[in-house]
């Protein structure tokens, strides 16, 4: 009752986000407005990710109704959520007179050009390229659209009060700090990583839960008739082995999904025969065998279809904690590399060469 009310909450949340997030993506492509967004890619990126993981969150509270699970999948959702919302409401608005910035929570801020006294334009990054107003900075995308007009303005405005002169460089980090400051310069990089992460990780839960989620019938395996002489036990899989061919037959999780075991075993005298729908696995470094997914004989079934796809479905809870693990730990990381990144002076120095290349640090 508690996953389904999380996650009803963040699904609507998320259908919110996303229509906002479209609306003002087709309200910002027909104004005439001159705007510096964020790139466009964060909104599609996380719309794509969002319902991936939402898909995800509800199949493991359908499957294993573990609430661990479910907050390792929403917390994904809500990052995607937080993500729209800032594509949404983070943007630069300017025109002749000056300009206005918007903050993730709405807040706009507006400033005129002469309060401008200084510009950084990172080399490493255009995309966090700054403008200085008496010690406040102020970011921007300069390869955005109009990211290259907007610096233009600023410019021009400056040298019209400053006798024609260019817009100066600020002091760098180090020389405003002393010491060791480890200035990155690319943080934001990693939260597309993560998100490209994400992504594949997503993609991939969904197909291996979609594959074992689907019923299992006579257009996956063969129909073979032979007898077996010998049988072992593996673990939870049942083999047995032909004498015609010594090929080898597997059936898995017969100890639940399996009838009339004894009397199956008995039968396995090298005279008796049997009918099964098979498929044939070659594994890289093993030799090949035949996963059952049906067995008869006589009129009797020993398994069938229904056994095999019960079987295959157990697996989905075991699927979604392993992916929820990986999960956690991408996001546990993914926060260490936010905090070192925005504020890599407040850690010790292996710390922040441990979390970022060197090429993105300067001192």
């Amino acid at each position: 009752m508690v996953n389904e009310i999380i996650l009803s909450v963040l699904t609507i949340a998320y259908l919110v986000a996303t229509i906002s997030g479209v609306a003002e993506y087709m309200r910002r492509e027909s104004s005439k407005k001159k705007m510096i967004p964020l790139p466009s890619a964060m909104l599609w990126v996380s719309l794509i990710c969002g319902i991936a993981m939402l898909i995800i969150a509800w199949f493991a509270a359908k499957q294993d109704g573990s609430l661990g699970l479910t907050i390792c999948f929403g917390i994904p959702v809500l990052l995607c959520i937080i993500l729209m919302l800032g594509w949404k409401n983070c943007y630069l608005l300017y025109d002749g007179s000056g300009f206005t910035q918007k903050n993730f929570w709405g807040r706009q801020h507006s400033y005129t050009y002469t309060q401008v006294n200084a510009w950084r334009f990172n080399t490493r990054n255009p995309m966090d390229s700054s403008i200085y107003m008496n010690g406040k900075k102020i970011s921007f995308n300069l390869l955005s659209k109009n990211g290259t007009d907007f610096l233009f303005t600023v410019n021009a405005k400056y040298r019209k009060t400053h006798n024609d002169q260019s817009l100066p460089e600020p002091p760098s980090p180090n020389q405003e700090r002393g010491g060791f400051c480890a200035h990155v310069l690319t943080p934001g990089q990693y939260l597309i990583v993560f998100i490209m992460v994400l992504t594949f990780l997503a993609g991939s839960c969904i197909w291996l839960v979609v594959d074992a989620w689907q019923p299992v019938g006579e257009d996956v395996a063969e129909k073979y008739t032979v007898t077996f002489t010998s049988r072992e036990i593996d673990d939870t899989t049942l083999v047995l082995t032909s004498p015609q061919t010594q090929d080898v037959y597997r059936i898995d999780g017969y100890e639940n999904h399996l009838s009339g075991f004894r009397h199956l075993t008995s039968r396995c005298d090298g005279t008796t025969s049997f009918t099964l729908w098979a498929e044939r696995i070659t594994p890289k470094n093993d030799d090949p065998y035949y996963r059952v997914y049906k067995l008869s004989s006589g009129g009797e079934t020993y398994r069938s279809f229904q056994d095999s796809t019960a079987y295959n479905r157990e697996t989905i809870p075991s699927i979604l904690l392993v992916y929820g693990i990986i999960l956690g730990i991408i996001l546990g990381f993914s926060a260490l590399i936010y905090a070192v990144g925005s504020c890599p002076e407040r850690f010790p120095k292996w710390l922040v060469y441990a979390c970022f290349r060197k090429s993105e640090i300067y001192f």
